[in-house]
């Protein structure tokens, strides 16, 4: 059987996007997949290296929960379209739109009540789905950005996860102690004598990290190993707390909202043409109800809440509540994506797993 009797990608126009027919017969809705993909992801690599130098630079104006407070707040609302992603990819229309937001309700409301019940299970379970999530979504940009098919790359994942969570606890531990101090309402200090362990595993972290280094340069991937030096500056240089406030705010979020501009079928046409702005001004539109809701539940905890502790407690918490199922649409996009990349790559339009896929255009310069 030819590849063209086999298999074929058709593409469509407006909202439908690209459609993989596979020889099963069976259509399979998918995003766009556009060179143009690179303009979101050329402007988020931008304003997020910018972020992190003037944070790497002048941070320390700033007191440390100042600029975790606001890089969370700031970060709000890149999940704000969550409830629109089955949409995309599947075409769901309501009444599942509806099953969908109160699914995704529901999650929210059930993690929260788990983070203020159990807290400390429940931040060491946090802590290992948001390593596995800032890993996947470090590696899936770069892979937009590259304009090659969606593949996460283990080590690439390990060296993101230790440069922005492990180096900034090893490394500055008595800036961290306080925010876990706040999160599970306990006492909590490093064992007595856990120092050399504690240096012992930061010099390990740092040699992993460049490890991944030295691979991306020696794989040409130098677009990959500036962000992740920076991220390792990040670490070293500045107050972990703001640390995170900086990369959630500036640099996930960024990052994920470019994937998410590319992701919207409605968006095929404006970034074709390059109108970044209007399709911002989309993405805008539709997270502004959610964003506002959050920030209204944000307005109620300050209120609420006895001194600015108890408003970091209970935010943190409001925060992994939101959290849990954005790390659910999101990795579930992400398979979705991945399927389409077995069906559509970048480079060159081989025959792979009887389909002949579409070339997406030139390299990005990035």
């Amino acid at each position: 059987m030819t590849a063209a009797r086999a298999g074929r990608v058709r593409v469509a126009s407006g909202r439908e996007g690209l459609t993989g027919l596979p020889d099963h017969g069976v259509a399979v809705p998918v995003p766009p997949v556009l060179p143009s993909c690179s303009l979101p992801a050329g402007a988020a690599s931008s304003f997020s290296r910018a972020a992190v130098a003037v944070a790497v630079v002048g941070s320390w104006l700033v007191p440390p929960w100042v600029v975790l407070i606001a890089g969370l707040v700031a970060g709000l609302p890149h999940g704000a379209v969550d409830h629109l992603v089955p949409r995309w990819w599947l075409g769901a229309r309501a009444p599942w739109m509806l099953l969908v937001v109160s699914v995704y309700a529901a999650t929210a409301a059930a993690s929260y009540l788990a983070f203020r019940t159990w807290p400390v299970a429940a931040v060491a379970l946090f802590l290992a789905v948001s390593a596995w999530h800032f890993a996947s979504g470090e590696t899936g940009f770069a892979d937009l950005r590259a304009g090659r098919a969606l593949a996460g790359r283990r080590l690439r994942a390990v060296g993101h996860v230790v440069a922005v969570l492990a180096l900034p606890v090893l490394l500055h531990p008595d800036g961290v102690l306080p925010l876990l101090r706040v999160v599970v309402d306990a006492p909590v200090e490093l064992p007595p004598g856990s120092g050399t362990a504690v240096a012992v595993a930061a010099v390990v972290g740092l040699l992993v990290v460049a490890g991944v280094l030295a691979t991306d340069l020696s794989r040409g991937r130098r677009a990959e190993a500036v962000d992740l030096g920076l991220l390792v500056l990040l670490a070293v240089l500045v107050h972990p707390l703001a640390a995170f406030g900086v990369y959630f705010g500036a640099w996930h979020s960024v990052r994920h909202l470019a994937r998410t501009l590319v992701d919207d079928p409605g968006n095929a046409r404006l970034l074709a043409d390059g109108r970044l702005g209007a399709a911002l001004r989309r993405f805008a539109v539709s997270a502004a109800l959610p964003t506002l809701a959050s920030l209204l539940l944000v307005g109620a905890l300050v209120v609420a809440a006895d001194g600015w502790r108890g408003f970091a407690s209970e935010y943190l918490a409001l925060l992994a509540g939101l959290t849990v199922p954005h790390l659910v649409t999101v990795a579930w996009a992400d398979r979705r994506r991945a399927a389409a990349s077995s069906a559509v790559t970048v480079q060159q339009p081989p025959v792979r797993a009887g389909v002949r896929v579409a070339a997406r255009g030139p390299r990005p310069p990035w």
